[in-house]
């Protein structure tokens, strides 16, 4: 696997799938779709996430600081109070799904606390990632921020 390195790309990530497939270890992921379309339907998918709406004065702290142009892309909303008032404001927090966050149950492997912020934009028919918040620090990303942030 080291050989096959370093995964930068998508097609030396495919690589070290197929390597590990080859010596049985496990099977190659049937897709490679790292796209925002499909994160947001992998929501909708039958792993049982429970996506609840966002009801107006819920979750201000990170969703006031949007912007409207971020908003408008993902939502097809002028701004976040229309977006929740019509219904299209979801939201998932992933910081209970204990699976790779408890330390009880793994020492290999960390992930963040995070809060996932979606939206139903009813152009494209798609529920796309609008947000995402670091619990344990409090910071917000979006699409919008630069790669080194």
């Amino acid at each position: 696997l080291q050989a096959l390195g370093p995964y930068k790309s998508l097609e030396s990530f495919k690589a070290g799938y197929d390597a590990l497939e080859s010596a049985g270890l496990i099977d190659t992921p049937q897709a490679f779709d790292n796209s925002d379309e499909n994160f947001g339907a992998m929501r909708l998918g039958i792993r049982g996430y429970k996506l609840k709406l966002v009801n107006s004065r819920e979750w201000s702290d990170p969703l006031d600081s949007l912007c409207d142009s971020l908003v408008l892309e993902q939502c097809n909303e002028s701004s976040i109070d229309a977006a929740i008032s019509n219904h299209k404001v979801f939201v998932q927090d992933f910081s209970t799904l204990g699976q790779y966050t408890d330390s009880n149950t793994t020492t290999s492997k960390y992930a963040p606390n995070v809060v996932g912020f979606f939206c139903n934009n009813d152009a494209s028919g798609l529920l796309l990632p609008l947000a995402i918040k670091i619990v344990d620090t409090g910071l917000t990303y979006t699409k919008e921020d630069s790669d080194g942030e």
